[in-house]
This record gives structure tokens, C-alpha cells and sequence, in this order.
């Protein structure tokens, strides 16, 4: 377990000041390292308390933004939902969807020696 680590409904819960914060390696890191899937929680894009968190967050991960996923990243294993407090029942209908989607794809396989570090760093080096 990592620190600051909660669960929810079964999925571990990481979590964040803002979706708009929440650098691509990370998401790359968790599935790179064997996660079946990925699901981000934001809030909607006309609602948000950081201001631009959800479009930032979708241009990174869709548009080729600065911070950008890498293409070889297999999409499918990745969901965003944008729900506002008090909606809780979108994230859990979007999570029951992406394990659905997940079971679909069968079993990810984890990479030997994946480090968070070395992906911020990599990242940060491709920037332009």
C-alpha cells in the first residue's frame, strides 16, 4: 500500500486536489505497472473549483497537450468521469463499466521494473 492510499467499492482510491493536476505518468505508471484500468474522477468541466481542471485534464489524455499521454498507452484501460458532489453514483456506474470494458480485455500484464520517478523525469525530458 502507498501512503495516503484508500479503497472504494474495491477500487484503490488516490487522491487529488484537482483532475486538471494530475500528471500523465502517473496514469501511465498505474497501468504500465499491472493496473487492470484506470478510472479518473473530475468534476464537470462548467463546475469545476480549479477553474480549467477537467479540460486540461482531457486535452492531456485526448489532444496532445503539454504532458501528454503517450500514444503507446492502450486507451481502453482508462476512463474519465466527470461528476459533481453529491453524484456519486456516476463514478460507480463509470467503474462498473470500465471493469466490465477490463474483463473484456482479460488481465494486464505489469511491466518489470516500472518507477514512478524515471516516468516524471522521462516526461518531463519530452516536453517541449
Amino acid at each position: 500500500r502507498l501512503a495516503g492510499e484508500q479503497t472504494a467499492d474495491g477500487a484503490t482510491v488516490f487522491p487529488v486536489t484537482c483532475a486538471g493536476h494530475l500528471h500523465t505518468s502517473v496514469l501511465e505508471f498505474l497501468l504500465r505497472s499491472g493496473a487492470g484500468g484506470v478510472l479518473v474522477a473530475s468534476c464537470p468541466p462548467r463546475d469545476c473549483w480549479s477553474r480549467e481542471g477537467p479540460t486540461w485534464l482531457d486535452q492531456r489524455l485526448y489532444h496532445g497537450r503539454e504532458a501528454e499521454l503517450r500514444e503507446s498507452l492502450d486507451r481502453r484501460r482508462l476512463a474519465v468521469v466527470h461528476a459533481a458532489e453529491g453524484e456519486l453514483h456516476r463514478v460507480r456506474s463509470a467503474l462498473a463499466q470500465l471493469r466490465g470494458r477490463i474483463a473484456e480485455l482479460g488481465p494486464a500484464e505489469a511491466e518489470e521494473r516500472v518507477e514512478l520517478e524515471a516516468e516524471c523525469e522521462t516526461s518531463a525530458a519530452e516536453a517541449p
